[in-house]
């Protein structure tokens, strides 16, 4: 489920398992907001990021007179649309977990063999935890709210998904542990269902804008003999 919340322009965008063991220790000294340039080519003054506790932040200095995309990509997943980037600067805070990332500003959809540049983001303070479904047969629901919202939960949202996530999985069992996932001070806030050691879902909440939290939305695995290898020590 994998989002990026847009401080200009507000999109859920769903998480992706980013992380990287290299990336996770060492950058303490990495500035904490990253600072990408959109000109005839896309630049980045600051090849190393730090994480804070609700994501990884970014600066963006549009100077091509025109409303730009920030794309990410990691590995060999396709590209996220992490930013709308109008003339001039703005900011934003990525979800994206750490890791080895290429980022580009495009008017449009990039390709593998567009211009990227490469941007290191850290977390020497094991911020984030993982919030990816570890299978490979995912599927997800999500409810339709229209402009009236309901009253959302008042309390934490922990206790919330602690309560309601088994409701939203299909084949949901008692041993199954809800916890914190992606970035403490994320929002929207993610959880995760751990069961026997691999996270089988993972679910967000959103505010329904009166300080109380309604369920976003969740990615469950479909089928136990569909879990991924844990991996070798």
């Amino acid at each position: 489920m994998r989002r990026f919340h847009d401080l200009l322009a507000a999109t859920v965008l769903v998480p992706t398992l980013a992380a990287c063991a290299g990336l996770m220790g060492g950058g303490e000294d990495a500035p904490t907001v990253a600072a990408i340039v959109c000109e005839e080519d896309t630049r980045i003054d600051t090849p190393a990021v730090r994480v804070q506790a609700d994501g990884a932040h970014l600066r963006v200095d549009n100077r091509t007179g025109g409303e730009r995309f920030i794309y990410k990509q990691e590995g060999s997943t396709g590209a996220l649309n992490e930013h709308v980037a109008p003339p001039g600067v703005s900011e934003g805070v990525s979800l994206e977990g750490p890791g080895s990332w290429r980022i580009i500003c495009s008017r449009a959809y990039p390709d593998e063999d567009s211009p990227w540049v490469e941007l290191e983001v850290l977390d020497p303070e094991g911020l984030w935890v993982p919030d990816r479904p570890e299978c490979d047969d995912i599927e997800g629901t999500h409810p339709d709210y229209f402009d009236d919202l309901p009253v959302g939960f008042q309390g934490d949202p922990l206790e919330l998904a602690r309560r309601e996530l088994s409701g939203e999985m299909p084949d949901s069992r008692p041993g199954d542990v809800v916890e914190p996932a992606g970035y403490p001070e994320a929002d929207p806030p993610t959880f995760r269902v751990v069961r026997e050691g691999q996270v089988v879902a993972v679910a967000y909440y959103r505010d329904d804008g009166r300080d109380g939290w309604l369920f976003g939305g969740i990615e469950y695995c479909v089928d136990d003999e569909d879990l991924l290898p844990e991996p070798a020590d």
